[in-house]
């Protein structure tokens, strides 16, 4: 049979160890010499072969190729910042009650073993018991693998999208807790097709293929998304030369001299961020209008949400200290940190987990519609895996879903 290993269903990133290369600091120079070519590359839209750059280099050391295709820059995929990795739940069905149980990620063909719990909730299993990851096979009942931390970025998205979007229109979302009910169900349904991640919009990366690759320059696939890194970023600080004080300049040769700020501050909103760099270019007057830092703080926390931290953190640099943020700054940085994080160099570590993070808010986003459309709707037995159809009881509330822990064989549970 063809083995596969299964992901997140919230990051499509692993749920086993990730592998690191070699420290010696030769094969590390040229490591990032060939990930920072690849890199400008990819900014360039030039190909790049890693692997046939890999056997046409001249080494003054021994050097393992295969390693070198498949391993992380052990400088940025460190333990403290890839041991998030560990921490993981499966989101599973039972018909009878909701219960918490330990699990074993058995490595191929994306199965998890549920030993006996203590959990009197648990359905009852025999020793050695397997579900299946996305797809059932042999019988098995399917459950949904996430990294305890993806869930809890999910969990800010649907808490953002009830304030800021039209679903808070839908019945049953008075509670600001997820129904997951309702989200197994919505996972199930992208499950189609799927043997090892859902049907959604995951970020450009490549490391999730038949099983992980920890491919050089993607150590932020693997960076924990919900690090206090983002604490350390420093803040860029409006400078005594750059202070001036604009007053709004209208001019006949300038097209939106006549628009009032209000409706040229819409129009910012609405544009790309390469579109708004080149609009304040391109006009003076729309330059004198976004001058204020309150413009660019609530622009950068609309339309940057899953960086919430580092906004709140502005806030307390704003209390604290008298050297006021340059606000617009921040913004393209946060922007230009994270909208194409690969090859990211020691210097930037910091940003490797907001990078990760937005990618992970960016699928939850696509997962949101799908999860409010079975909360709307409703479960129905045609929602339910065709394995598990027949443990669905007709005409009763269907509170089964079942959330299991979930550890690696040998592995530390600190």
């Amino acid at each position: 049979m063809i083995e596969y290993e299964c992901y997140c269903c919230l990051c499509c990133g692993p749920i086993v160890r990730t592998q690191v290369g070699s420290s010696s600091p030769y094969v590390l120079r040229k490591r990032r010499e060939r990930v920072e070519m690849r890199r400008l590359a990819q900014m360039t839209g030039d190909p790049y072969n890693s692997v046939l750059n890999l056997y046409e280099d001249e080494y003054d050391e021994v050097i393992d190729i295969s390693e070198e295709l498949t391993t992380y820059d052990p400088d940025l995929a460190t333990g403290e910042r890839t041991h998030w990795i560990k921490s993981l739940q499966v989101l599973g069905f039972n018909p009878e009650a909701i219960g918490p149980s330990k699990c074993e990620y058995k490595r191929g063909r994306g199965m998890i073993e549920v030993p006996n719990g203590s959990d009197p909730n648990q359905p009852s299993v025999d020793a050695d018991t397997y579900y299946n990851c996305y797809k059932s096979e042999n019988g098995n009942d399917v459950v949904f693998p996430f990294h305890c931390k993806c869930m809890a970025v999910l969990k800010k998205v649907y808490e953002w999208s009830l304030s800021h979007t039209s679903y808070k229109r839908v019945k049953s979302l008075d509670s600001a807790e997820i129904d997951m009910d309702s989200l197994y169900f919505a996972f199930a349904a992208l499950s189609e097709g799927f043997n090892t991640f859902l049907d959604l919009d995951y970020g450009n990366f490549f490391g999730a293929d038949e099983f992980w690759i920890s491919i050089p320059g993607e150590e932020w696939t693997a960076t924990d998304p919900l690090s206090s890194a983002v604490e350390t970023i420093e803040l860029p600080l409006v400078s005594t030369a750059s202070r001036s004080l604009y007053s709004r300049v209208r001019s006949s040769s300038d097209a939106f001299g006549a628009i009032p700020n209000e409706i040229l501050h819409i129009i910012c909103d609405y544009l790309s961020v390469e579109d708004l760099s080149s609009f304040l270019i391109a006009s003076f007057v729309v330059h004198c209008a976004t001058l204020e830092p309150a413009f660019w703080k609530s622009l950068g926390s609309s339309r940057l949400p899953w960086a919430w931290d580092l906004w709140e953190r502005t806030t307390r640099h704003e209390s604290q200290s008298e050297l006021p943020i340059d606000y617009k700054k921040l913004y393209f940085l946060v922007e230009a940190r994270t909208s194409h994080p690969y090859g990211m160099t020691i210097s930037l570590g910091d940003w490797m987990s907001l990078a990760n993070r937005r990618r992970i808010w960016t699928a939850c986003l696509d997962l949101l519609p799908h999860y409010f459309d079975s909360v709307e709707e409703g479960e129905t037995e045609e929602t339910i895996p065709s394995d598990s159809a027949d443990a669905a009881i007709e005409g009763e509330p269907l509170s089964t879903a079942l959330l299991f822990d979930a550890v690696y064989p040998g592995s530390d549970e600190d």
